[in-house]
């Protein structure tokens, strides 16, 4: 990272339990005495917040606690509303303007389309995965730099989470 951190990411199916944690505390002192910088763990667990661990007692006075993000805590349903309510909102304000069209997604909000078919709880795949669809044919939303990737996780998720005759409905 930019301050020299060294960033370490899991992903977690369904959640970190406590033996995780501590692969992730020797992996995170491996990296640190190598380098000799200062490790950070990052944890994106796809449940939610009531499973798994997200602290790790060290010896008896230190405790591991990596920053974790439980994406079954999110509301995508909720996000994708309020996505396409900005959307609508934008081009009306462009319309009444007599204005471009000047839309821009956050890159949380992008994060969240990429995410939002993930999580264990999720039981709308298709629905979501649609939702991202539609949104990715508006390809000026999205930051220039993160459209192909959006696109590629995207089009993972559809070729492992999907039937075969839902696939082809996306083709």
């Amino acid at each position: 990272m930019k301050d020299g951190t060294h960033c370490h990411i899991e992903f977690q199916f369904p959640t970190a339990y406590p033996d995780d944690l501590e692969r992730f505390f020797d992996y995170n002192i491996t990296v640190e005495v190598t380098f000799g910088e200062r490790t950070e763990t990052i944890i994106f667990n796809f449940s939610t917040s009531s499973k798994g661990a997200c602290e790790n007692d060290i010896g008896e006075t230190k405790k591991f606690c990596p920053k974790t993000f439980y994406l079954g805590d999110i509301d995508f349903e909720k996000e994708l509303e309020l996505i396409h309510l900005k959307l609508n909102l934008t081009r009306l304000e462009s319309i009444i303007n007599n204005e471009p069209l000047n839309i821009q997604l956050t890159y949380t909000e992008e994060l969240h389309i990429m995410l939002m078919s993930l999580p264990e709880n999720c039981h709308n795949k298709k629905e979501l995965l649609t939702e991202a669809v539609k949104l990715l044919k508006n390809e000026q939303i999205f930051h220039k730099e993160k459209i192909e990737i959006i696109r590629s996780v995207i089009k993972l998720e559809i070729n492992n989470f999907l039937d075969e005759d839902d696939r082809k409905e996306f083709e």
